[in-house]
């Protein structure tokens, strides 16, 4: 996890935020064509992944969904 300090969020002293820091997905036999983040009903966003095709493994890199909000990550 990913934590910021409650200066950088504008939260009151003490309040910590925690975010996805990365997805790792396994057994994942072809790269998706784009992977798209959504919070809070907000726009959704590209995210940049590393697929190796050898050992089947997919990785987001710092989606950065806040945990204590509603997310959703899709793979097309």
């Amino acid at each position: 996890m990913l934590f910021r300090s409650a200066e950088s969020t504008g939260l009151p002293a003490g309040v910590v935020t925690s975010f996805l820091e990365r997805l790792v997905v396994y057994g994942v036999s072809k790269a998706p064509a784009a992977v798209k983040a959504t919070q809070s009903g907000g726009a959704a966003v590209n995210l940049e992944f590393a697929f190796d095709k050898d050992a089947q493994v997919l990785m987001v890199r710092k989606p950065a969904m806040l945990m204590d909000k509603e997310w959703s990550i899709t793979f097309l």
